[in-house]
């Protein structure tokens, strides 16, 4: 019974985290930090394809392909690391962890979240540029709903960043780099 009990309790504090994480207000560009990951030549001229395409539908058919694979962020100092698995049928899995645990699932951390996250575009609020990107609600506010409390970007330079909000702090943007990276020691 104490087994179920701790479990409730990890799951309740899981759910309030990304409750919390739900409230939201509109992508601006100028939240978008510079982040240390860079992206391969191949990424670049991927993503300078999605963007210079004739149109909206020709670039979100580009999107999924360019997102599959393995994406992390894992920049020394940070408060959080993430790891983010595409599937070519835009399904998506959402691993976090603190710098300070052994891994990805950990036995008081968060468990993986897995979502629906297909391609969707939208403009910045600052701006009016168009992004193109997963989320797994798009509109004009990247926080709409469902597991995921915030939204994926093709940057032009290949990067792919990650924008949420974590409970009432400003918007926060990491850059996420291709690959699966184990940063724990």
């Amino acid at each position: 019974m104490k087994s179920n009990r701790s479990t409730t309790r990890i799951l309740t504090f899981t759910l309030a985290i990304f409750v919390t994480l739900l409230q939201g207000c509109s992508l601006q560009q100028s939240n978008l930090g510079a982040g240390k990951a860079a992206a391969t030549s191949q990424d670049q001229q991927r993503a300078e394809e999605i963007y210079e395409s004739s149109s909206q539908a020709e670039a979100l058919s580009k999107v999924s392909g360019f997102a599959q694979g393995v994406w992390t962020y894992t920049e020394k100092p940070a408060a959080i690391w993430f790891r983010l698995v595409v599937y070519p049928n835009d399904v998506a899995t959402l691993q976090m962890a603190y710098p300070s645990q052994d891994g990805w699932q950990t036995k008081y951390g968060p468990p993986a979240l897995q979502f629906s996250l297909p391609p969707c575009t939208g403009k910045y609020s600052d701006t009016g540029n168009r992004w193109y990107g997963l989320a797994d609600s798009c509109g004009s506010s990247p926080y709409l709903g469902g597991p995921l409390a915030g939204q994926f970007v093709i940057e032009k330079d290949g990067t792919l960043t990650y924008s949420y909000k974590y409970f009432d702090g400003p918007i926060t943007t990491v850059t996420m780099a291709r690959g699966d990276v184990f940063p724990f020691q």
